[in-house]
Order: C-alpha cells, then sequence, then structure tokens
C-alpha cells in the first residue's frame, strides 16, 4: 500500500504544482475582474493545502510516524493564520506575489521535513518570527516612513556585520561566512544583501538632490568597500551578489545600458583572476569541470547531485524512495537536488517558472512604486533575488561552479529564511502604499 500511494503521489504533486503556476502566469494577464482574480487566489491557496496534506500522507505512509501528521496540522494552522492576517493588514498589497511565498515555503517546509523532523521544527520556529517581521516591516513601508534619509546608517550597520564576520567569522567551506551567538549560528551577508539595497537606493537619491560629484563618488567607494571585504572574507558569492545588485541598480538609476555591460566583463574577469588566488575557487572550478575525476575528493558533492537528478528522471523516486542524504549539505545549498530526485525533474522545471514568475512580479512592482528610492530599492531586492536563484540552481546543475548560495524559503536555515521574509515584505510594503497604482 504505501508503495502505490508514493507511486501515485509523485503524479498527483506534480499536477498540483502545475496546477498553481499555470494559474500563477495566468494571473498576471491584465483585464481580469477582481472577482475572478480572487477566486483564482482562493484556487491557490486551495491547491498549496492540497499538495501539503498529499505529500505528508505520503510521509505517514511510508513511515508510519504521526508527527508527519501533526507537521501538517501545524502547517495547515500556520497558513490559514497567515493568510486571514494578510488579507485584514495588507488588503493592498499583492496577494498574489504572497500566494508564492506561501507555496515556496510548503515545498521548503515538505522537503525538509523528509530529510529531518528536526529542520523541521526549527525552521517552523524561524518562520513564526518570520510572519511577525513580516507584517512589521510590510506596515512600515507602506506608512511612508522616510527612511530613505538613512542611506548611511544603512551602509555603516552592513559594514559593521561584515567586520564582525572577518574578526569573529567561522571559516566553512574555504571562507568566512558566519557569526555564533551562544547557541545561535547565521550568515550576517543575508542581512546585508538588504541593508546594501537600501543603502545604494536612498543615496543615488540623495545624489540627485545634492547634485554633488564628491557625494556620488563616496557612494561608489563606500560600495566598493562592501564588495571588498567580502573578499577578504573569502565570501566571493556574496561578493558576486553585492556586485550585481550595484550594476543593476546604477542601470536602473542611469538608464545606461554600457553599466550592464562592463559589469558582466568585469564579473567575468574577476572571477579567472580570483581564482589563481583562492585554492578553494580554484578547487570548485575544477570540480566543475570534470566532477568525476575527483570524485573521492573535491567533486563528490556535485557527482552525488548529478546522481540524484538523473536518478529522479521526470518524475521522481517518490518522497522517501530516493537517497538524498549522500549529497553533502542538501538542506541548504543542494536542496533542489532532493527535490529534483523525489519530486521528479518535470516537478524541478516548474518549480523554477514558479521562482520567474516572483522575480517578474517583483521588478512589475518596481515599476508602479511611488518614488525613485522605492523604484531603486524594490528593482535592488528584485535582482538580488534573482541572481540568487540563477547561482543556486545553476550550482546544483553544473550550469556554473557550486557557490554556495540557498535557494529562498526552501533552503533550511534562520538566516536565509528570515532574510527572505524580509524582502518580500519590504515588497509589500511599498506595493500597498500607493494602492490606486496597483496592477496585480
Amino acid at each position: 500500500m504505501p508503495r502505490i500511494v508514493t507511486d501515485a503521489s509523485r503524479y498527483v504533486l506534480l499536477i498540483i504544482m502545475a496546477l498553481y503556476t499555470f494559474d500563477a502566469y495566468l494571473s498576471i494577464r491584465s483585464g481580469s475582474s477582481r472577482r475572478s482574480r480572487s477566486l483564482l487566489y482562493m484556487r491557490q491557496n486551495i491547491l498549496m493545502f492540497f499538495f501539503i496534506a498529499v505529500g505528508y500522507t505520503v510521509l505517514f505512509a511510508n513511515s508510519r510516524s504521526f508527527f508527519y501528521l501533526l507537521e501538517a496540522l501545524i502547517l495547515f494552522l500556520y497558513f490559514a493564520v497567515f493568510i486571514i492576517l494578510f488579507v485584514k493588514i495588507l488588503p493592498d498589497s499583492s496577494r498574489l506575489l504572497f500566494n508564492h511565498m506561501l507555496m515556496l515555503m510548503s515545498i521548503g517546509f515538505l522537503i525538509q521535513s523528509r530529510l529531518s523532523s528536526g529542520y523541521f521544527i526549527k525552521q517552523l520556529i524561524m518562520a513564526s518570527f518570520g510572519m511577525a517581521l513580516f507584517f512589521i516591516i510590510a506596515f512600515l513601508f507602506k506608512s511612508g516612513e522616510r527612511i530613505d534619509r538613512f542611506a548611511f546608517l544603512f551602509a555603516i550597520t552592513g559594514l559593521m556585520m561584515l567586520l564582525l564576520v572577518a574578526v569573529l567569522g567561522r571559516i566553512e567551506y574555504g571562507a568566512k561566512l558566519s557569526l555564533r551567538i551562544g547557541p545561535i549560528s547565521f550568515q550576517p551577508i543575508e542581512f546585508v544583501k538588504i541593508l546594501f539595497s537600501l543603502f545604494l537606493a536612498a543615496g543615488l537619491c540623495q545624489a540627485d538632490k545634492n547634485k554633488s560629484k564628491m557625494f556620488s563618488f563616496a557612494i561608489f567607494m563606500i560600495s566598493l568597500l562592501h564588495i571588498l571585504i567580502l573578499m577578504a572574507n573569502r565570501d566571493l558569492g556574496g561578493a558576486g551578489i553585492i556586485f550585481v545588485i550595484m550594476a543593476g541598480i546604477y542601470y536602473v538609476w542611469s538608464g545606461n545600458i554600457l553599466i550592464i555591460i562592463g559589469s558582466g566583463a568585469a564579473l567575468a574577469s574577476s572571477l579567472i583572476l580570483l581564482s589563481t588566488v583562492f585554492s578553494h575557487i580554484s578547487t570548485r572550478i575544477t570540480a566543475w569541470i570534470d566532477p568525476l575525476s575527483h570524485f573521492e575528493t573535491s567533486g563528490y558533492q556535485m557527482c552525488q547531485s548529478l546522481f540524484a537528478i538523473s536518478s529522479g528522471s521526470w518524475f521522481g523516486t517518490g518522497l522517501l524512495k530516493g537517497v538524498p542524504e549522500r549529497i553533502p549539505v542538501v538542506s541548504k545549498d543542494f536542496v533542489f537536488s532532493a527535490i529534483s530526485e523525489e519530486m521528479g525533474g518535470l516537478f524541478a522545471i516548474i518549480l523554477i517558472f514558479l521562482c520567474v514568475s516572483c522575480f517578474i512580479l517583483i521588478m512589475n512592482i518596481s515599476v508602479v512604486t511611488r518614488s525613485g528610492f522605492d523604484r531603486l530599492l524594490a528593482s535592488g531586492l528584485g535582482i538580488s533575488y534573482g541572481f540568487q536563484l540563477f547561482l543556486s540552481i545553476g550550482g546544483v546543475i553544473k550550469f556554473i561552479p557550486s557557490t554556495g548560495v540557498t535557494l529562498p524559503f526552501i533552503s533550511y536555515g534562520g538566516s536565509s529564511l528570515m532574510a527572505s521574509f524580509i524582502t518580500f515584505s519590504i515588497i509589500q510594503g511599498m506595493y500597498s502604499a500607493r494602492p490606486e497604482r496597483r496592477k496585480k
């Protein structure tokens, strides 16, 4: 019986995901009435709850552990409360983007529960804090508080966090990434990305008002300082994200396409140069080029990731029927491989389309925001989200060298989850600030 349930669930979960993502793109079209959009959003929520019910039923059928049924019940209550509060507190925000956030979280909770019940509990605790933080920050941005006055405060805070990592940070996989305070460990770069976007958006808006070349030069140099400290910490994944945010915001601010061309050339040449300086970067590139030749050492993680993806084929092995545990750090950096193995390649492709839909919505919101600061900030956050998706999924499927970047709302980790909550709450707050200009 468990085998039948598992086999059937592979197709049921795929159909649910396909229907949800189809609705995601269907709802982007213009001209639909408020009632039809409301019905579509409700259908998306029903599909999400059905996804949770099917997924955790499979886990229960294969393990006979009632703890999985309890987890499903907790998620039903959590998401129901979240939806009710969102509708009441932020009625003018983007319900579509909110639904996508919940769907990605439901996928994350399911795969983390499959990997370890301990992961589920810790992720749920952080998600509960994240819910409260989501509404606080969204309401702050909705109220129109003039936070663009604090550009240098954002910069100083971000730089101090990076310097703390440089002095007190732990070395993980060749780079200084995290800080530990008692029993709590977190990665400051997750929050520095947001602070940097706030700083650069606010700083460039002030530069427009001041018309001072020295002020603009100071903004540019402080931006470079973020990147240099990250490079000194050997966190080249974080440095790459900050660099891309910087290039994107400067392009939106100036409209000069040469910024994108020059930034792309600089990023590629920097990667080649740094691979000769940092041993762990050259090791990752070597493992990326030919992982099988280094199977016992640097190529082991990539090989296991590719084995998992290929063994899952189009429809997956089914939950609890794969062996994603063979992949080092599978719950964080390589969670996409676990999803591909047990839920299938088609499911993984549709998941990419759903994530791209989030990126499109964020960039659309940047167009309809009320001010230059909001436009620059939304663009920076959207670019950060999109580039993080590219680094995370691209590294897992061997499209690019692995960078150790997490998948927002799906990967295990409090820092990643909280930063994702903050990012989406800022977007929602800015979106609801001018409901008369709202498109979706």
